[in-house]
């Protein structure tokens, strides 16, 4: 009887494993199967421009409320703005400085599940947390890591995290240190580690990561504490949760470069050699499956995936014009299940959704900036 009974458990164990498996594998089929693009079209609904009393210099935060009211951080004023959801200017919070309330950067702008606003400042070292009317409530002492294109996330807990980095002789390791809005510590998640140095093609150019191709591995944090990282070598992440893994795939469509791109980076490669800067001159044949991940207000993860490029005579490419990307996203949900993907106008850099709703930064051919909000419909 015992020898029985040992046998049907371990036999209920392989079973759960196999199904586990076969589980987890069935994910990661449906992904890589989910191969046509469902199209969202994107359908201005909101402009906000400067105005004669409101410059705008280089937006680089946006937050949106529960309700829908914007928050705008512009770094070259320094100011924080903050608009009603139909675009209207209430006021001005905070201000320059380091006293209660003041900022001198803001590194990360977001929207506490109770709608009160918390803004990040490295360089005071601290979380300034705001109320609903915009009104300085409290702040907590933080420390934080190297600059990076993530350094401070709000948990759809309540909670915070900052970014830490561990630098080692020739790689990087980034943590996050998970902490209640009082500051105190609760966890401390990993990225993986990665080469400090990537392996990239003309890393030079007048609009940073738009002007690089990088085989590198790419991480974010989302707000449920999920982990997103992948290498965009194939067209594949993987979602760390608390208790399990996601592993999301999807067929890779090489992109190949065009004769003007290879035209405009030759010119560069020149430029940059008679400089005397590092270039890597040797193009691939085609280009990496994606160059950036990020996580919206819903926990929906955005993948800015390399498409062909098109070529451009705006005024801040020069007298030879030069060739752009469309920017271009493939959305999925927080369970990695592919949801849409889109395509916005010439000039915009996504920062934030909620719902069919998509915000960011749309700088035009004179270099104006406005803050756009477009509404995502299905062709």
């Amino acid at each position: 009887m015992k020898n029985s009974t040992s046998f049907l458990t371990y036999s209920l164990i392989f079973i759960a494993i196999i199904a586990t498996f076969f589980s987890s594998n069935f994910l990661f089929a449906q992904q890589r199967n989910s191969s046509e693009d469902k199209i969202l079209i994107p359908i201005e609904s909101l402009k906000i421009e400067e105005s004669q009393d409101i410059f705008f210099g280089h937006i680089t935060d946006i937050a949106i409320g529960k309700t829908g009211e914007i928050y705008m951080y512009d770094r070259d004023i320094p100011a924080l703005y903050a608009y009603d959801k139909d675009g209207t200017f209430i006021k001005t919070i905070g201000g320059e400085g380091r006293g209660p309330g003041e900022f001198i950067e803001v590194a990360g702008l977001y929207v506490l599940p109770n709608n009160k606003l918390a803004v990040y400042d490295p360089r005071n070292a601290r979380v300034n947390f705001y109320n609903t009317t915009g009104e300085f409530e409290a702040q907590v002492l933080v420390k934080g890591g190297l600059y990076t294109e993530q350094m401070f996330e709000i948990g759809s807990d309540g909670s915070f995290f900052i970014n830490g980095n561990i630098l080692r002789k020739s790689t990087v390791q980034q943590y996050w240190v998970k902490q209640t809005l009082s500051g105190a510590p609760i966890d401390t998640l990993y990225y993986p580690e990665i080469p400090l140095i990537a392996n990239c093609w003309v890393n030079d150019g007048s609009s940073g990561i738009e002007d690089t191709y990088c085989e590198r591995r790419i991480s974010w944090l989302t707000t449920d504490g999920s982990v997103v990282t992948g290498n965009n070598r194939d067209y594949s992440f993987e979602i760390w949760r608390t208790n399990d893994t996601i592993l999301v795939s999807r067929d890779l469509n090489n992109v190949e470069f065009n004769d003007k791109e290879y035209a405009f980076w030759s010119n560069r490669v020149k430029r940059m050699a008679a400089q005397g800067l590092p270039i890597n001159d040797n193009l691939p044949e085609h280009k990496p499956a994606f160059k950036q991940i990020i996580s919206d207000s819903n926990g929906r993860i955005w993948v800015k995936k390399y498409v062909a490029a098109e070529y451009s005579k705006a005024p801040f490419y020069g007298s030879e014009g030069g060739s752009w990307e469309p920017p271009t996203f493939d959305i999925f949900l927080p369970n990695g299940i592919y949801y849409g993907t889109v395509t916005f106008p010439h000039g915009f850099n996504f920062k934030d959704a909620d719902g069919d709703e998509a915000y960011g930064v749309l700088t035009n051919n004179e270099l104006e900036q406005s803050l756009v909000r477009y509404t995502l419909t299905e062709l």
